[in-house]
């Protein structure tokens, strides 16, 4: 269980690939000070019957659980990560007979905070997410499996895009309230196929 998260997030024991990048981010992620509950992976599932099925992120718990991630107001500041896309290989890396492959793959941190409550840090009246992401930016520049920093959105239907949050209550989505992602690409070593 990872100590910021309210539920065992199941780690994976010598992770590797991309599953050991997200494990480094989620490590990183807890020593945020702001960050309360850190979970790790989401996974995208539809849920709901019928002609009204929704698309919502789950962290998996372990024995084939999971856990909703969507904004919390139980909760001052989550955090989950997302898969934006494929793994990709540099051009005239795919192939090569050597012991390591670089591979590619974008992600994105994606955030939802009460500012109000976390108003001990800024002392602001206003949507400071713009202090957050640069603390983000700073932490994240310590990895080595960081390639660059691709795009950055606190519009949240942009944040949550792809998501169902036709049942959030629209207070939670506007300030005192504020959602962010930072989408990013990481690099990394993934053995190559013989």
């Amino acid at each position: 269980m990872h100590p910021k998260s309210p539920v065992s997030i199941t780690q994976i024991p010598n992770a590797v690939g991309i599953d050991g990048v997200i494990q480094k981010i989620t490590d990183l992620l807890g020593d945020v000070v702001w960050i309360e509950h850190v979970y790790g992976r989401a996974w995208s599932q539809v849920t709901g019957l019928g002609d009204k099925p929704r698309t919502l992120p789950f962290a998996y718990t372990g024995e084939g659980e999971y856990f909703g991630v969507l904004e919390n107001d139980f909760v001052v500041s989550q955090a989950f990560i997302k898969i934006e896309g494929p793994e990709k290989y540099p051009e005239g890396d795919v192939g090569r007979r050597n012991a390591r492959t670089e591979a590619n793959r974008p992600l994105s941190i994606i955030v939802w905070a009460n500012l109000g409550a976390l108003n001990f840090m800024y002392k602001s009246d206003y949507p400071y997410t713009e202090n957050l992401k640069a603390d983000l930016m700073e932490k994240l520049r310590r990895l080595s499996c960081l390639k660059s920093f691709d795009e950055y959105t606190d519009e949240p239907m942009e944040v949550f895009r792809g998501y169902d949050v036709s049942k959030v209550d629209v207070r939670y989505l506007k300030y005192p309230y504020a959602a962010m992602k930072l989408t990013f690409t990481a690099k990394y070593y993934s053995p190559c196929s013989t």
